[in-house]
């Protein structure tokens, strides 16, 4: 059997969420509208005080922010935001733990339910591992701003208890006190 460590992305191996730096990114270089940054964020944030559980919404509204994008144009923001805002915001000890692990044969798979063309800088940056991430759809090599094939949210809490050893990086409060009550792992 193989053995396999599933690594979130947000809020795990990256400090913060790429979905929310990539608002901010876009917004300030003029590439999204004040309109289309105050009702994404907007649904951040009601997302964020728990009062809107459902994120294919939230994920909805803001990729409509990419319609009309050519693949080139979003490949070349992508590219600069991960230099500018993801890489500075990669953990180090997480690396050391996924190397230490891929070393040990475990095959390592980054999931995300940002964009695959984030995810697939961060990939290509640590030089190893699969990835899991949203992608969007094209027609001629535009972007319709809609998501690509069906959209599944699985929660942290879910893939934990179905892992055989759970191990928990960077939890916040909530998840901390689940993990320790089940007896998970901590890093």
């Amino acid at each position: 059997m193989k053995r396999v460590v599933l690594c979130d992305v947000d809020g795990v191996l990256v400090d913060g969420q790429t979905q929310e730096h990539l608002l901010f990114y876009l917004f300030y270089r003029y590439k999204v509208s004040f309109l289309i940054f105050l009702q994404v964020y907007f649904w951040f944030l009601l997302y964020k005080i728990h009062c809107v559980k459902d994120v294919l919404n939230i994920r909805r509204c803001a990729f409509r922010a990419f319609r009309g994008w050519t693949i080139q144009e979003m490949e070349a923001s992508f590219l600069d935001f991960f230099k500018v805002v993801v890489r500075p915001s990669i953990r180090a000890d997480v690396v050391v733990f996924l190397k230490e692990k891929q070393a040990k044969g475990y095959e390592i798979v980054f999931v995300s339910a940002s964009l695959s063309g984030i995810v697939k800088h961060i990939r290509d940056h640590l030089g190893f591992g699969q990835i899991i991430a949203t992608d969007l759809e094209f027609n001629k090599e535009i972007c319709t701003g809609m998501m690509s094939g069906p959209v599944d949210h699985i929660s942290d809490r879910m893939l934990l208890e179905r892992a055989t050893y759970p191990l928990v990086v960077h939890p916040e409060p909530r998840l901390r006190k689940l993990a320790q009550e089940k007896g998970w792992k901590i890093l």
